[in-house]
């Protein structure tokens, strides 16, 4: 590099060697003693499989360590596994335990959304069915609403939509028509 003599003084001239972690070989990953070792695994698990199985490797510096896996794989498990290293105030443990609760807690809050969205759409299409069958034993939209004692411009609105698709009435057909005119699960 031509660097004008008055400025040598100012540019550092540090050799700095780059490897392609990812390109590792296993041989080389295993010389890693630090906590790097389990970031470079990773990245050489994604090339190879498209997929990571963590490691029982220990690691040292635990917070660290997740919070730059969360960021450089943009990845919420890593995110998750921090948040419960930080509620427990940090025991050295595994990347396999660490994100394996992280993933169990994560499940477990989808199947808790999973589950009370599935209550909602069974009340809601249980009272389209009710609307259907007092419907067709002659009441009118005010007085369904009364007896079933929900809002009466919700339950015109679902008297308006089975009305709509008569003589064809299909429950499931209804509550999606339904939720498209509003916010429903």
């Amino acid at each position: 590099m031509d660097i004008p003599e008055e400025l040598k003084p100012y540019v550092s001239n540090y050799r700095i060697n780059v490897f392609e972690i990812a390109w590792m070989s296993d041989e080389e990953l295993q010389m890693f003693q630090s906590d790097f070792k389990i970031v470079a695994d990773y990245f050489i698990q994604m090339r190879k499989n498209r997929q990571y199985t963590p490691s029982e490797e220990t690691i040292r510096h635990v917070d660290e360590i997740l919070k730059m896996m969360a960021v450089l794989t943009k990845d919420r498990s890593f995110e998750e596994a921090q948040n419960m290293f930080r509620e427990e105030k940090g025991e050295k443990e595994s990347m396999k335990t660490f994100l394996s609760e992280a993933m169990e807690a994560s499940e477990a809050r989808g199947e808790a959304r999973g589950e009370a969205r599935g209550k909602v759409r069974g009340s809601q299409m249980k009272i389209i069915e009710q609307v259907y069958k007092k419907m067709l034993n002659g009441q009118e939209p005010e007085e369904i609403a009364v007896d079933l004692m929900e809002d009466s411009g919700e339950i015109q609105e679902i008297y308006d939509l089975i009305e709509e698709s008569l003589p064809e009435f299909d429950v499931e057909n209804i509550y999606e028509r339904l939720k498209k005119g509003k916010a429903l699960v």
